[in-house]
């Protein structure tokens, strides 16, 4: 395998994962997470976690994959779009 090919296989698979990466370290840091609460009770979780999915896909300038996760590893999150 050439070194490039391995370079798009792992950032092909931490794009199609970085939502429930994100939505990970919230709920395992005690600081995002008592933020992320605050927000919510105010905004609501839908609004919220459909808002940092935007807000994530514009940072990293990434395309929707035809592909949703149904079973992410984090708990603030029933699914999410893979990138």
């Amino acid at each position: 395998m050439e070194l490039s090919e391995f370079n798009d296989e792992v950032l092909n698979r931490f794009s199609a994962e970085i939502t429930d990466l994100v939505f990970l370290m919230i709920q395992d840091d005690r600081d995002m997470m008592q933020m992320y609460l605050g927000v919510v009770g105010d905004k609501g979780k839908g609004t919220v976690n459909r808002s940092l999915g935007k807000a994530i896909k514009a940072r990293y300038s990434l395309d929707n994959l035809p592909t949703r996760e149904n079973e992410p590893l984090s708990s603030l999150i029933s699914s999410h779009q893979e990138f």
